[in-house]
């Protein structure tokens, strides 16, 4: 059992090396960003406007609504604005080494 999880783990860090030398996958994690700034933007803009229709001046609403957002932004719990996509081939790499482990152990 330990031999399965060694060859996992080894799996992973072979996948995630992999990952960070594939320009393909740098170019799509740029645009997932990208993508995910937009989404921030349009969730500040409609807090925003929600504040500011409750009855706060709109400076003061646009501003509370960057400070709500702006931490989900930067920390992307449950990857609402942007995905890893390194992590997400390596995870797969460990996930694929578990269900087959024939593929990776060697005697």
């Amino acid at each position: 059992m330990e031999r399965m999880w060694l060859a996992a783990d080894t799996a992973r860090k072979v996948a995630m090396r992999a990952a960070l030398r594939d320009r393909m996958l740098w170019r799509d994690q740029l645009v997932n960003v990208v993508c995910g700034a937009i989404k921030a933007v349009c969730i500040t803009v409609a807090l925003g406007m929600v504040i500011e229709r409750i009855g706060l001046p709109g400076d003061i609403s646009q501003t509370f609504a960057i400070y709500v957002t702006g931490p989900f932004l930067a920390f992307n719990p449950w990857a609402i604005f942007w995905r890893n996509l390194f992590r997400e081939r390596a995870n797969a790499a460990f996930d694929d080494a578990l269900e087959n482990p024939r593929q990776y152990l060697t005697l």
